[in-house]
């Protein structure tokens, strides 16, 4: 199990999760609110403050009814971005955690939020059995303390990382294609640890 520290962080970045997810919901009924009021308006810039603003002042078709609740739905999304932004900012500066995210953050397309998500979902270094260390028989609590992590494997040839995986007698999911277009296979490793190996589709 993750140390104390450590569970406490990764409370924080998940409550993070949660607010992006309000400010996602809050967005969404932005423009449902516009869309049945029959207004038109700029997808790509709707949730920019100024043009906002520019909507609310000049187009007709909104009226002091439709205004109020905009008006409350973009202050919660204000709200929740600086919030969510003042949140991430203590993570990235966490003396526990800045070594390991300014590294992370080397990899090409590497973000703070993957940085810090890699760190905290995995934690500390000394949750993996060295070698020689290893018990004949899986430890069920580092097994059941692993369940909700998953890592993810860049993996040109899927269809391959399966027949091989299965060769070896290791149940393996069969090859299949994701809602967003990346081909998958996911086994679980001794510690509970999901892995995925995956690759977009038609991508050499």
């Amino acid at each position: 199990m993750a140390s104390t520290a450590i569970r406490e962080r990764l409370c924080t970045l998940r409550y993070r999760n949660l607010l992006v997810r309000q400010m996602v919901r809050m967005k969404i009924k932005t423009s449902a609110l516009l869309m049945e009021a029959g207004v038109s308006y700029n997808k790509q810039r709707l949730h920019k403050a100024g043009y906002f603003r520019e909507l609310l002042a000049t187009n007709p078709d909104i009226d002091e009814g439709l205004c109020s609740p905009l008006r409350l739905c973009r202050e919660t999304v204000v709200r929740l971005g600086k919030t969510e932004s003042a949140l991430v900012r203590s993570l990235e500066r966490d003396w526990l955690l800045v070594e390991r995210v300014e590294r992370l953050m080397t990899i090409p397309a590497v973000g703070p939020i993957t940085a810090l998500t890699w760190a905290l979902e995995v934690g500390d270094v000394q949750r993996f059995y060295e070698d020689n260390i290893r018990p004949s028989e899986p430890d069920q609590a580092r097994v059941a303390a692993h369940a909700e992590t998953i890592i993810y494997f860049a993996c040109q040839d899927v269809d391959g990382a399966y027949a091989t995986l299965s060769a070896q007698g290791i149940a393996a999911s069969e090859p299949k294609v994701a809602y967003y277009g990346m081909k998958q296979t996911y086994v679980t490793d001794p510690d509970g640890y999901t892995l995925c190996f995956q690759w977009p589709v038609g991508s050499n």
